[in-house]
């Protein structure tokens, strides 16, 4: 026998850890798709406002009659149903839903491309999914009948697109694909999440119970901030349309003036916001009398978070816990004084700690997260080997499970957690190289693939370098680091690209023959200009404080917005310099002269 095979827990604490791994059981119509539940809700509250952007807005009456008859255009026109893809390019506005939802009427799936999504990212994105149709705005067209492949229409949605079409009754089941959204993959290539229509209509019965806003229609506006092409912006969509409540959306970068965006919320009595640590952190939001909650989740929530959270709002912090792969959160936590827990299991899901052999750990152990619940996904589109490996037997099945086919599946998350004596889950990192930087999930693997194309360059390794990200290649001659970055960015969204190239003609190795991390770290510090005057490193020391790298890591001559720095934390910096030292500067200064050199020498400052 195997010393791997000894079971080391009592078979009553075995049982006892298992019963701790399920949440409580809801029930949902899990034979329901989206576009059912909407048009319910629609029909029960006509003349709420559904949707509002600004100064324009929808009731659900309106919302209703717009999505049937764009839904009517994509049978009709494009033979869009269960099973087909329609790809979705758009900026923040009421034709975002619209699209969405007629989508889900047509009973097809959406894909949610970003504008700002490069060339080559978006067209595999179209070719993976076999989008029959490509909605975007009037902006975005001639760029996507670029970018598109033949046979795959184009078409904008900006305008009177909908006259006169015919009007669509809601069409697929539970069990059809509601969207695909890609994250970063190992293989080179962004990997597409595939979520069915029950997985969204079960998130959403677990969640406007668990905050109670369930058969509250109207009582509720809901603030989406985020991008709609990541599971967190699905969330705040979701949870307003399919409870009858009212969904605003965030004007573009509203962390710009933190005071303007807190009076739009004011305005429109915002009572829940979803949000990432990094959005709360940087947004300076003040005093919101109408807000109710505040949910956070997507990366780990930290001390100095929660304080600026609750500076200005003493309402209940929310900490959630889940993968894109189990429909944007599996385990919920409410956070009175800060701590490292995650929670506990949501309602209708299984969260499991378990060790290599997939045996529950002891409490205090730590282990892998393990999911199942109706919230998994479906699997990887087009990657069946990725989806067999991720996606595993789950063992620990009930006989009413096996009986009705329910949980079959475990996924393996890679994430670490520990569970304490009361129950609840605190998050212990990765076990993998897996990132996540800005709230955006980061596969190294992918950027050195990347990398690996580029001519010259033989094998590179990517390594986190405080919140953004360092590349080391190597190479015979160091290759031009202008066309190197123009390289990646054609190619990779702006948060993978890496902040700095360091050429290396070997790379370092330990005694047994792995990648010495920590020597490749002590290159990147030696690659960098120090501070010549007092000024510069005053200067230094601020933006460490701003971007959360430390300063020996910030080089005078560095592009601080590829050391991290962001459109958020650049009006941070833009207010800090002022106080600190009284240097005015301008936000678009800053991107104009991104180094600490370039931006003195644009102020008269030089050395």
């Amino acid at each position: 026998m195997r010393l791997a095979d000894l079971n080391v827990l009592p078979e009553d604490e075995r049982r006892r850890l298992l019963a701790l791994s399920r949440g409580p059981d809801l029930p949902f119509p899990a034979d329901a798709t989206i576009a059912e539940v909407f048009r319910e809700r629609a029909g029960a509250s006509p003349g709420v406002r559904a949707v509002v952007s600004g100064a324009a807005s929808l009731t659900y009456r309106e919302l209703d009659e717009r999505s049937d008859r764009l839904a009517g255009a994509l049978t009709a026109t494009y033979g869009v149903g269960p099973g087909q893809v329609v790809a979705l390019c758009v900026g923040r506005g009421i034709e975002m839903p619209v699209a969405i939802v007629a989508v889900w009427k047509a009973g097809g799936a959406y894909v949610p491309i970003d504008p700002e999504t490069p060339d080559e990212r978006a067209r595999h994105m179209l070719a993976d999914t076999a989008a029959r149709v490509v909605l975007c705005g009037a902006a975005h067209q001639a760029r996507m009948e670029r970018i598109a492949a033949a046979g795959t229409a184009v078409r904008t949605i900006d305008g009177p697109w909908d006259q006169g079409l015919p009007a669509a009754a809601p069409q697929g089941t539970g069990a059809d694909l509601a969207y695909v959204i890609y994250t970063s993959g190992t293989t080179g290539r962004p990997k597409g999440v595939m979520i069915e229509n029950r997985s969204v209509v079960n998130h959403v019965s677990v969640i406007s119970h668990l905050y109670g806003f369930a058969g509250k229609p109207g009582e509720e506006v809901m603030l989406q901030a985020l991008n709609y092409a990541f599971d967190g912006g699905v969330v705040p969509m979701v949870l307003a349309l399919l409870t009858g409540n009212t969904l605003l959306l965030a004007p573009d970068r509203p962390w710009l003036d933190g005071e303007a965006f807190t009076g739009y919320l004011r305005e429109h009595g915002v009572t829940h916001i979803n949000g990432t640590p990094t959005f709360y952190q940087h947004l300076g939001l003040g005093s919101v009398p109408t807000l109710r909650r505040m949910v956070v989740g997507g990366e780990a929530l930290d001390a100095a978070c929660f304080r600026e959270m609750t500076r200005a709002n003493k309402v209940p912090v929310f900490n959630e816990y889940g993968p894109t792969e189990a429909t944007i959160s599996t385990t919920s936590h409410a956070v009175r004084e800060y701590d490292l827990a995650i929670g506990r299991p949501q309602s209708n899901s299984c969260v499991l700690v378990l060790d290599d052999e997939l045996r529950p750990v002891p409490v205090g152990a730590v282990g892998e997260i393990f999911l199942t619940g109706p919230g998994l996904a479906r699997g990887y589109l087009n990657l069946p080997g990725v989806t067999a490996e991720k996606f595993v037997p789950n063992p620990f099945r009930s006989d009413a499970e096996k009986a009705d086919g329910r949980n079959a599946r475990l996924y393996r998350t890679g994430d670490l957690a520990r569970r304490r004596s009361d129950g609840a889950l605190e998050y212990a990192g990765r076990n993998d190289s897996q990132l996540k930087i800005s709230g955006f999930r980061v596969e190294p693997a992918e950027i050195e693939a990347v990398l690996n194309e580029f001519p010259g360059v033989r094998r590179s390794v990517v390594l986190p370098g405080g919140s953004s990200l360092v590349g080391y290649c190597v190479a015979d001659t160091p290759p031009d680091t202008g066309e190197l970055l123009r390289y990646l960015e054609l190619r990779l969204p702006a948060y993978m690209v890496p902040s700095a190239l360091v050429h290396l003609t070997e790379l370092p190795m330990t005694v047994n023959g792995k990648v010495d991390t920590q020597a490749l770290r002590e290159l990147r510090q030696d690659a960098h200009v120090a501070p010549r005057t007092e000024l510069e490193e005053r200067i230094q020391e601020i933006v460490s404080g701003v971007i959360g790298v430390t300063p020996e890591h910030i080089g005078v001559e560095d592009d601080l917005f590829r050391l991290g720095l962001n459109s958020i934390l650049v009006t941070k910096l833009v207010a800090q310099l002022k106080d600190d030292l009284n240097i005015d500067v301008t936000i678009a200064s800053l991107f104009m002269h991104p180094s600490i050199a370039e931006l003195l020498e644009s102020q008269g400052l030089n050395p």
